[in-house]
């Protein structure tokens, strides 16, 4: 692919994962609660040579028992500022799912351990930050929601799409 400067700019700015990347978090759930660095062990080696606390978007697509949906880690380096001090917006879990009764709560909670496991390897002897609830936002937006139980792939491809082209 031959990408323009703008593209390559806006590329390097993000990040994205395959579904895989939470089985882990999902399947092995008990073991990641017992000990949080097992998941992260399995997939460290993902983000080897890229730092998400410098990326804008870290988007994960996740397929749970055949449904797809997807979560976007926005501005995680943000989280070392105070909210008074963050110039460029706050750190958040965004939460795409077209069948919101499903709303991915498990998925959140072992990306905020993964995270925090990441800070911790990216950062060592740094002071341990917070990734909680209350530093670091889950939002569920409003937004077009499947009215079947197959259209979830094609709605996660509309919700990645407008978000390239915003």
């Amino acid at each position: 692919l031959d990408f323009d400067q703008t593209e390559k700019k806006l590329y390097s700015q993000m990040d994205a994962y395959a579904d895989t990347f939470l089985q882990w978090a999902v399947l092995d759930n008990k073991v990641v609660i017992i000990e949080g660095q097992v998941g992260y062990a399995k997939y460290k080696r993902w983000t080897k040579n890229v730092n998400i606390f410098d990326k804008k978007l870290v988007i994960v697509p996740i397929c749970l028992q055949s449904h797809w949906y997807l979560i976007i880690i926005i501005k995680p380096g943000q989280i070392l500022f105070d909210a008074e001090s963050r110039q460029n917006g706050e750190p958040l879990f965004l939460v795409l799912d077209s069948l919101e009764s499903l709303s991915g709560k498990k998925s959140v909670k072992n990306l905020r351990l993964y995270v925090k496991q990441e800070w911790l390897a990216k950062n060592p002897g740094q002071p341990e930050v917070s990734f909680s609830k209350k530093k670091m936002k889950t939002v569920r937006p409003r937004k077009p929601e499947q009215e079947n139980i197959t259209d979830c792939g094609i709605f996660l491809l509309h919700y990645v799409e407008k978000i390239f082209n915003k």
